[in-house]
Parts: structure tokens; sequence; C-alpha cells
């Protein structure tokens, strides 16, 4: 049987379960809206009367299936979980305009949002999400509430569930970036504003050490570490070697990390200059290069020092991007670049000289994105590109040319772009 009648025999079946199930009042937790579908508690719902939701189906109830939302359909269904419908790609998106996190299954053959799995509660305003390697945690900077939301993540149907003692306070305020480094062991926080210098400017670094039986986290000795002026984002090399702030003021901070404490040591020459108010900084995949955002319609990039960690400009810098681009990020490969371009509304594409870490963007029109880019994340296929819209409560998803890294943006059904929650701010995928 093809997927297709597949699905259309779940759905008479759903239809026949609607008429048969009972109405419940005390289950389903959000507000029952007439025709409407929700996940909850691994159950399928639909909403049948304005008092109340109608149980379609107790998922839980039978070993190995999952309850999703179709995104074609918006029916709420079980699923099993090792079948062709399958989604075998979790996506994970932090909404700052309605304090959660949604989590949507993604077609792995096509990168299409397949199916609406769930959303959780985070802090306030949640400005940045990062998924451990092993992909067991995530983890959240909620700007306005000052701390992180942890999370594990179930690897099988991709659900969240906070971790005992999350929310976990910051040492700093307004927590804006997030990372990990490849070992698990520990998580890197900035906040743009440092506890110590409240009449002043400077940031700082939370280090915590992360449980790695649970996921929870325990602030580090030593911790926090202060930054430049207006530090705006952070990024670990691949090797868990160095750390680099991207500081509003035009100044990139510079770290080494000690591996087995996970503490933090400013290098010589940091903070190093860049370019006009940088937003955001990411260091490729072989470690040998940084990238920084540049709020004046610039793409910057550093070679870095393979024993010291220290950033030398790159021939060729600045790179035009669109305008105010607020993200860069870099493909699993090394191959290609991109930013979101906030107020240009569209995404510059480069390829990366791979042995010089030059760019060169890709010629003709920049793709086309939703309104206010404000991230963006690469599948780790690199087949796929998603880019969260802060101004359209949207994802745009594109598919990858590999010859040049050109973007073309999914069509036919279940085109891109796809409805989020409120503000999204950013993106993470199960590796």
């Amino acid at each position: 049987m093809n997927s297709r009648s597949s699905r259309f025999l779940v759905a008479l079946a759903i239809v026949a379960m609607i008429f048969a199930a009972g109405c419940s009042t005390s289950t389903g937790g959000s507000q029952c809206a007439l025709g409407g579908y929700q996940c909850e508690d691994n159950k399928a719902y639909t909403c049948s009367s304005d008092s109340g939701w109608n149980l379609i189906q107790d998922c839980s109830a039978t070993l190995g299936t999952t309850c999703v939302i179709d995104a074609n359909t918006g029916a709420a269904q079980c699923v099993p979980i090792n079948s062709d419908n399958l989604v075998l790609r979790y996506l994970y998106v932090t909404n700052s305009g309605d304090n959660t996190v949604s989590v949507y299954g993604v077609d792995l053959l096509t990168g299409k949002f397949y199916y609406y799995i769930h959303t959780i509660n985070t802090g306030l305003k949640p400005k940045s999400i990062t998924i451990d390697p092993t992909g067991r945690f995530a983890y959240v900077a909620n700007y306005n509430s000052y701390d992180v939301s942890a999370y594990t993540i179930n690897k099988e149907t991709g659900r969240l569930t906070e971790i005992s003692g999350s929310p976990f306070k910051t040492s700093g305020i307004n927590p804006s970036s997030i990372a990990i480094d490849r070992s698990s062991r520990f998580l890197y926080v900035l906040n743009e504003i440092s506890v110590s210098d409240m009449g002043e400017s400077p940031g700082s670094v939370t280090v915590y050490a992360i449980d790695a039986m649970t996921g929870a986290l325990s602030e580090i000795s030593g911790s926090p570490y202060k930054t430049d002026v207006f530090p705006r984002s952070i990024a670990i090399d691949p090797a868990g070697r160095f750390a680099y702030v991207a500081n509003y003021g035009n100044k990139i901070s510079a770290y080494t990390i000690d591996r087995s404490t996970g503490t933090l040591s400013e290098m010589l020459g940091s903070p190093f200059w860049t370019y006009n108010r940088p937003n955001s900084i990411t260091v490729d995949p072989t470690g040998r290069f940084v990238y920084v955002a540049c709020d004046w319609n610039f793409t910057a990039a550093y070679a870095i020092d393979a024993l010291t960690g220290a950033l030398t400009e790159i021939r060729g810098i600045p790179y035009n991007a669109g305008g105010c681009p607020m993200f860069v990020t870099v493909d699993h490969f090394g191959l290609f670049a991109y930013t979101a371009n906030y107020s240009s509304n569209d995404v510059s594409a480069y390829t990366i000289n791979y042995k010089t870490g030059e760019l060169t963007e890709f010629g003709g029109d920049r793709p086309k994105t939703g309104i206010e880019p404000r991230a963006i994340a690469v599948d780790p296929t690199s087949r796929f590109v998603y880019i969260a819209n802060e101004g359209s409560n949207n994802i745009s998803a594109y598919t990858v040319d590999f010859a040049n890294g050109a973007l073309t943006e999914i069509t036919g059904v279940n085109p891109s772009p796809y409805t989020v929650g409120a503000a999204p701010s950013s993106i993470a995928l199960l590796p």
C-alpha cells in the first residue's frame, strides 16, 4: 500500500472515531475551537463543540506510535514510529512572541514540514536554542527571564520534556545566544549585560557543566566571564578549544577553553576588531575560519591560528550581504555560508574557498524570505536550509544546489513557508 493510500485510510478511520468518541472537557490542554485538532500527552483530540474535546486515539496505548498533526490536513492522528510515515528529522523553533518552543517533523527526502509534534513553554522571550551533539538535550536562552530552559529529547518522537530544576538562572541579564561544546560537557550562555556592571555596557558568558545523565546544569567555578561591549552572539570551534563572541561595539572577544573544566581565558590580542555592528558569529566545521554578520550589510571573515586561536582578516573582506544581516551560518561540509538579511527580507549565499576561507556570493537575485528573517539552520545532510522569519511568523525552507550553494524555495504540495508560533527567533535540528 502506498503512503497516499495509507494516509487516506487513516483519515477515514479518524472520521469514524470522531463520531464514536465521547466528549472530554477536562483534557486537551488548550482552548477548544470547532473543527480544531491537537496532540496532548500522546493522545489525539478533535474539537466537535465549543464545550470540549473528543478523544480520537490514545497513542500511548499502542506500542510504537506517536501523536502528530499532519502538516497538510491539520488533523491529529497516531502514526507508527517505524513505518513509511515516520519523520526521521525533528526541527525545533523558539517563538519569542509567545514564550514557547514548537517541534515539527520534516521529511528527509523533500525537506518539507510533514507533521506538527507539540509546543512546550519556555521562559520569557526565548532567543536562542541549541541541541547537544548526542541529540539527548535541548537548551533555550530566555532573554527576559534571565534563565535557561532545559529539556530532554525523545529521539523517537521528537518530544521535549523539561528537566528537573529547569529553568536555570544565568549570572547575567538578557541571555541572547547559546552554544554547546562538541563533547556535550559544557554549555556557554551569552548575557548582553553583566550583573556586576549594571551601569556599563560589557556583557558576560555564563558557563555551565552539563550532567551527563540528566542534562541538568551547574555553573562552573570562575563563571561568568566578561566580554566587550554589547555582546550579541557566541560560537565554539568544533574541537572545543576556542570561544568567540561578536560584540556590537565592533569587537570580537576571543577565549581559549580548558576542555577539562570549561573555563575561559581571554587570549592574547583579544578583542579583535571587526566591521560595523556585528550581529552573529560562527565557526566553520573545519575549525579554520570565523564568519561574522555585520549590521551594515557586510559579512566579515577571519582565519583562525591553529595554535593560539587568534584571528587574522581574510583577503577581500568585507563581503557584501543584503540589508542588515542578522545571522550567519556555514553548512556541515564547510562548502557554503549563508546570512539572513533582516531588512531586505532575503538570504545571501556564498561559496567558501576551502584553502583560504574567502567568500564568493552566488550570482543572481538573492532568494526571498519571509518578513524580517532572524535565524538560519542547515539540516545535518546540508541538503536543506531553514530560515525563521520573525515578522511573518513562519519558516522558509529551501533546497541546496551542491554545485554552488544556491537556494531554491520548496514548492509543490505543502510548499514553503510554514506557519509557526509568534516571532520565531531561532531554529535547531536534531543531529
